[in-house]
């Protein structure tokens, strides 16, 4: 596959009865194309993706492309795709690795969610509904490694190797520049996000606001000042206020979330990713990149990653236990020659390793193709729940409220209007039998958010309707 990154922009849909047009579309595209100048030889997402994702026909997107290549802004290169075009004489090329925007950790020598309420329907989950998840499959890859004749004696500090290796090679299908020997497994996403916090010189880290929650609890466990950068799902990154933050505090780390980001959904454009990047060499911060759900989503090898574009200085995160069965807690850190060794070694005055027999196992559904036959899979069918999900919002939600469009995913951001308490909201869906999980504490205050996560991928249709419907009377009932 070719490992040219996809084109992100960013669309405020028309709701009006005439609904999105070809022309917004264009417009779109032709300002996310003429504001970034690093988007030459970028290659426009597939027809179907981007029709999935915008909830319009195929032939619209297809519509609008025609009018890219027709404005010269874009061109096609047989059997591969539609490009940028290269107008301001620059290369095109990926932003160049830099010395000075490698995460700084310590120097060693050598390698050595809090639970649902119970009772409650949470419809903030972002786990998958257990009656789509493999576990015949899962239970037969365990089954086969029960036959093997020897286990290994010891457990790896690194994370057992055949399984980094099916784990990098995955990797580098995506583009990326990744060897199993600069992979550390971890008990999960959580795990591998505290390893590159605890090796931190200077514990001054910035992060998403609103953040993924346990994130947020391992900074203040650490003590680490926290820079906060607001994300707005439905108008994008406010980058002037996140270069001014930037200068003032001068974070040694930006952990993001740039594909589907949690809580919002939100995913970067491109010319927010390459002004990061930008930015990450010219302050000398490096970048922590957690790619939890990416790959949730239909076409999720065409979702770019900062790991791909800014070089192995980039620290990419990711986690099987979404994606398979919430108990098996694996998931992985990709470093590089130098970070590495810290990472090992943090891992290892922790937890020591992670259980051989549960990497085994999974080595073993990854090998024998069971993975990418269940990703295939959950896709149809959180695909078919998500546009489940946006019509039943359209027909049971009150007047004033909004949400994002992911495109995919087990979840969106859903906006209330400020009228609404939304403390005094959980309490009545709670009574009703419901959890909904808003912005608590210090982040509700400063939020320029007013919701929560809804989840859509945990449990029927049906289901959902039930809840949105008690839902949408409770936002009426405090109006």
């Amino acid at each position: 596959m070719n490992s040219q990154p996809y084109l992100s922009f960013s669309l405020d849909l028309d709701r009006s009865a005439n609904g999105t047009t070809t022309l917004q579309i264009v417009e779109a595209l032709a300002a996310e194309i003429g504001g970034n100048g690093n988007a030459a030889g970028y290659r426009l997402p597939p027809v179907r993706r981007l029709a999935l994702q915008l909830g319009v026909s195929k032939n619209t997107i297809q519509v609008a492309y025609d009018e890219l290549v027709a404005r010269g802004l874009v061109e096609s290169r047989s059997r591969v795709g539609l490009f940028v075009v290269d107008s301001s004489g620059g290369s095109g090329e990926r932003v160049p690795e830099a010395e000075a925007f490698g995460p700084e950790l310590l120097a060693w020598d050598g390698l050595a969610e809090v639970e649902c309420d119970r009772g409650l329907t949470d419809l903030s989950n972002v786990f998958l509904d257990r009656n789509i998840l493999p576990m015949e499959r899962l239970t037969s890859a365990f089954r086969s490694i029960s036959c093997e004749a020897r286990f290994p004696e010891m457990y790896s500090l690194q994370g057992y190797k055949p399984l980094r290796e099916k784990i990098a090679e995955r990797l580098r299908y995506r583009g990326m520049d990744a060897e199993a020997d600069h992979i550390v497994i971890t008990a999960g996403s959580q795990m591998a996000l505290d390893l590159a916090f605890r090796g931190l010189k200077r514990k001054v880290v910035a992060v998403e606001s609103p953040a993924y929650y346990t994130q947020k609890l391992a900074l203040v466990q650490g003590e680490f000042e926290v820079v906060k950068l607001p994300v707005d799902p439905f108008n994008g990154l406010d980058l002037d206020l996140w270069e001014a933050q930037i200068k003032k505090y001068r974070p040694s780390l930006l952990s993001v979330v740039p594909n589907f980001q949690n809580p919002t959904g939100y995913s970067y454009t491109t010319s927010e990713r390459e002004t990061i990047l930008k930015w990450s060499a010219e302050y000398g911060f490096g970048i922590l990149e957690d790619d939890w759900g990416s790959d949730m989503m239909s076409y999720s090898e065409f979702s770019p990653s900062f790991r791909s574009r800014g070089g192995t200085n980039v620290l990419y995160v990711n986690s099987f236990t979404k994606k398979l069965m919430p108990s098996l807690r694996i998931g992985y850190v990709l470093g590089n020659e130098k970070t590495v060794q810290s990472l090992a070694r943090i891992k290892a005055y922790t937890s020591l390793g992670v259980p051989t027999l549960a990497e085994m196992g999974l080595f073993e559904f990854l090998d024998k193709g069971y993975y990418d036959a269940h990703l295939k899979s959950i896709q149809g069918i959180v695909d078919e729940r998500y546009r489940s999900c946006l019509e039943l919002l359209e027909n049971l939600m009150p007047e004033g409220v909004k949400w994002t469009r992911p495109g995919g995913g087990p979840a969106l951001w859903l906006n209330l209007p400020e009228s609404i308490d939304l403390e005094k909201l959980s309490r009545g869906m709670k009574e009703e039998g419901y959890l909904i999980r808003t912005v608590e504490g210090a982040d509700a205050k400063e939020s320029h958010l007013h919701g929560f996560r809804l989840g859509y991928a945990w449990g029927s249709t049906e289901t959902l309707e039930r809840a949105l419907e008690r839902l949408g009377r409770e936002i009426v009932n405090l109006k």
